[in-house]
């Protein structure tokens, strides 16, 4: 239930429970005044779990060890002798979790001014890279990551991002591959980054080289079912049902959806 519906139900429940007490005093009714003191007690209760709900305040949050921990590779380094910063990226990648775009580049803007080395400005700039592109801002997302590589300050994540940007967003292939190879070379133990460029090279038709790309993902990390649905896909539309029926497999046992795997299949053969 959302927010808002839980809002809706308790209020109602909150002027029923009123109404019952004001009706029983207008009436007389001994068996309902009886109860009045109980029912104002339950109507306050309710009254407090109204402003919890709306003010966000009944949802437990993660603390910000659990940022500092889930974003280890891309926070471990930033801001590595300054905790009052550490601990403000750190809230500011709590509410980019929490989708609250806003207050997160609120925080990491004011972060930026303040970066004294290359892991400070590319944990910052990521992070705002991402905010801007769940917000709908894909160019100035683009901007952002394109100022980390154009300072020599980004790392393998960065070029993963912005090389999503250029084949999905603008379309350009060249530039997209050049980012996934540069991202290969500073991590190549990264799956996503083949299965990207496999993804690529088959939008391409350099089919060769997606099925490549798209068995080292799955090398490296088997349940990569992404890579594993594109060489389901490939496979079949090659002929080989054998190949394609145990990538297939693969795929959804790593998490792809069954009914809408057999469908891309279908539409791509």
């Amino acid at each position: 239930m959302s927010a808002k519906a839980k809002i809706i139900t308790l209020i109602v429940v909150f002027l029923l429970a009123m109404g019952v007490s004001v009706y029983g005093i207008v009436t007389g009714d001994e068996e309902i005044r009886e109860e009045i003191p109980r029912m104002i007690v339950v109507a306050i209760s309710f009254a407090a779990v109204i402003v919890k709900v709306a003010t966000g305040q009944g949802s437990r949050r993660r603390s910000l060890s659990f940022y500092e921990n889930h974003y280890k590779k891309e926070l471990e380094n930033a801001f590595f002798y300054e905790p009052k910063k550490k601990k403000r990226l750190l809230e500011a990648t709590r509410f980019y979790d929490e989708n609250k775009y806003k207050k997160s580049l609120k925080i990491l803007k004011k972060l930026k001014n303040e970066c004294d080395c290359w892991e400070d400005c590319c944990a910052v700039g990521l992070f705002m890279g991402l905010c801007y592109t769940d917000m709908g801002h894909v160019q100035d997302a683009y901007n952002t990551y394109n100022e980390l590589i154009d300072r020599v300050e980004a790392n393998d994540t960065v070029y993963l991002n912005m090389g999503h940007l250029l084949q999905t967003v603008y379309q350009e292939e060249d530039r997209a591959v050049e980012c996934y190879q540069k991202a290969l070379q500073l991590n190549p133990n990264n799956p996503i980054i083949y299965n990207n460029l496999a993804s690529l090279q088959f939008d391409t038709g350099d089919w060769d080289e997606a099925i490549t790309n798209a068995k080292k993902a799955l090398e490296i990390n088997s349940k990569t079912y992404q890579a594993a649905s594109l060489l389901a896909i490939m496979y079949a539309c090659e002929g080989n049902d054998e190949e394609s029926a145990k990538y297939f497999a693969v795929a959804v046992s790593g998490g792809a959806n069954k009914v809408n795997l057999k469908k891309a299949v279908e539409y791509y053969k």
